[in-house]
């Protein structure tokens, strides 16, 4: 059995023996049609793809490749041609502010508002349909729940109202979403009463087995070259982000395996006191397991508190790139719905076409194929409408995630920074609590006995990163844990290690360098003198 279809391993549907299919490809490309007289004519690409016709009248109807020049951002008269939402200037701000986060029951979180209240399971329920029914939008991903603190605690509700309340400024900024009609529902229903509207599906997105069928095709021809580089780039976000995830989860058991041996190993270290002979001695072994583990905890909640910071931030990556990557396909997929179309309005016309050429035309034939023929036009001027919308709202949107994504990532290592400094500047506060030297019996004041101890009121302490005077600048948390440090020191041995708050940050003090004299950053032998005198321990 032989066929007249040519095998075209490039071919979206190489089966030869499927149903004939004349194809639209790329410019430099374009397959050569026969004429009825038996001829051939070529496509242009800056000119319309002109149908073969049996005179040399011009048709009627004429299909347009999509090959033209490279798209870049669209213009002002094009945003308002297919995204009117985004300059209609008499619509009113939305701003929602998350007040509480409270555990309600069964859920593990409430967005609770004066008016409205609602569940996590609502938020994620209202997320989906938005996915759904706004494909020509980059959702934002909802965040998870954190669970580095506990439920309930403070430290836990700030951080959840943080990213929930990112989450809605997010919604709210997005000129589509607000005028979905769901949106309203979300805002007016009573108290966790809040389901989504069921309606149909998108048609013209494939869902199921289908879609993923059609993911493994190579996607169609993009003359978009922006959002064409855009989702590979994306999905190598989202699969090195999970990747980046599932390392810091293995390093946080590693974590807290470490922080138990090392547990073990300074009260071990205690057993040491027995061989001392001198009375006196056992305290030191005892002072310096105390130590020991306050500094074994505060490192365990360093890593931890850096860990999840990290995580939180890849886990929102993850769900926004998840996101756009899908919603690109979408793109792709109704782009080859489009080339289908346009194949379809091919045939439907070369149909017609032939039956206007006979001799004797068949009137009903004729209006049939006509009717079909204005259908399948219809259906492929709406589905170029929702492509150009896709294409010009996605461009937009794309640059809007680059720069979220920016300054996301700069916030995120700015405040993993700071946590770590204050990290650090509590364990110095820790050393300068338990040291037995005061300053002014410390080495630097060997023989310099006779020298009166000159104390520098503006000088910056490394440990809390305020002035020396602490009645004024010290910061109230970070005096607070202080205090439980030194009541855990001067305890017995078995006391509990006080908890630790690693949410607890000090305030940016400010330091007056007016007088040169007093600047430490200048390097001489005096201020150097003074500045290793006050670290020594």
């Amino acid at each position: 059995m032989s066929t007249t279809v040519p095998y075209d391993p490039e071919d979206f549907d190489n089966n030869p023996f499927s149903e004939q299919v004349i194809k639209t490809v790329d410019a430099g490309k374009q397959p050569k049609y026969a004429n009825p007289q038996g001829g051939q004519g070529h496509s242009s690409v800056t000119a319309p793809l002109r149908l073969p016709t049996d005179s040399n009248q011009e048709p009627s109807y004429h299909i347009t490749t999509n090959v033209e020049n490279e798209l870049v951002m669209p213009t002002e008269t094009e945003i308002r041609r297919f995204i009117p939402e985004r300059f209609n200037q008499n619509r009113r701000s939305i701003c929602l502010v998350i007040t509480d986060i409270e555990k309600n029951g069964t859920d593990s979180s409430a967005f609770k508002n004066p008016d409205i209240r609602r569940t996590y399971k609502e938020l994620e329920s209202f997320a989906k349909y938005l996915n759904i029914n706004n494909i020509e939008v980059f959702v934002p991903g909802l965040p998870s729940i954190p669970t580095l603190y506990n439920m309930g605690s403070p430290e836990f509700k700030s951080s959840v109202s943080k990213l929930l309340q990112e989450w809605m400024d997010r919604i709210t900024k997005n000129p589509i979403l607000i005028k979905d009609h769901d949106f309203v529902l979300f805002l007016e229903t009573n108290d966790f009463s809040y389901s989504p509207t069921k309606t149909m599906s998108q048609s013209i997105v494939a869902t199921g087995l289908r879609r993923k069928t059609l993911k493994q095709l190579a996607p169609p021809f993009d003359a978009c070259r922006r959002l064409a580089e855009f989702r590979p780039l994306v999905k190598s976000l989202y699969i090195v982000s999970q990747k980046l995830v599932s390392l810091l989860e293995r390093i946080g058991k590693l974590d807290k395996n470490m922080n138990g041996l090392y547990s073990i190993f300074y009260r071990q270290l205690r057993e040491l006191s027995m061989v001392e002979v001198e009375e006196d001695m056992p305290r030191l072994w005892t002072k310096l397991e105390k130590v020991m583990q306050l500094f074994n905890e505060l490192d365990l909640m360093k890593r931890l508190s850096y860990n999840s910071a990290l995580n939180e931030c890849l886990l929102l990556v993850i769900r926004d790139s998840f996101t756009i990557k899908e919603s690109l396909t979408n793109r792709h997929l109704l782009m080859r719905e489009l080339s289908q179309a346009k194949d379809s309005a091919r045939k439907k016309f070369e149909q017609v076409q032939k039956l206007k050429s006979k001799p004797i035309i068949d009137t009903l034939k004729a209006d049939e194929a006509s009717q079909s023929l204005e259908a399948v036009v219809a259906l492929e001027k709406e589905l170029e409408f929702k492509v150009d919308r896709l294409t010009y709202n996605m461009l937009i949107e794309s640059e809007e995630y680059l720069n979220y994504f920016t300054e996301t990532v700069r916030a995120l290592f700015r405040t993993l920074a700071y946590q770590q400094i204050q990290f650090e500047r509590k364990k110095l506060a820790l050393l300068a609590n338990a040291k037995l030297i005061d300053v002014s019996h410390s080495l630097h004041r060997l023989g310099r006995e006779s020298l009166p101890l000159r104390k520098d009121p503006n000088r910056i302490e490394a440990w809390s990163g305020g002035s020396s005077s602490r009645n004024s600048t010290a910061d109230a948390s970070f005096e607070r844990d202080m205090q439980e440090y030194e009541t855990y020191l001067d305890n017995d041995f078995d006391t509990v290690l006080p908890v630790l708050n690693p949410s607890a940050q000090s305030s940016k003090k400010k330091v007056s360098t007016q007088s040169a004299g007093n600047n430490l950053t200048e390097f001489n032998a005096k201020n150097a003198a003074n500045l290793l005198g006050g670290t020594t321990f």
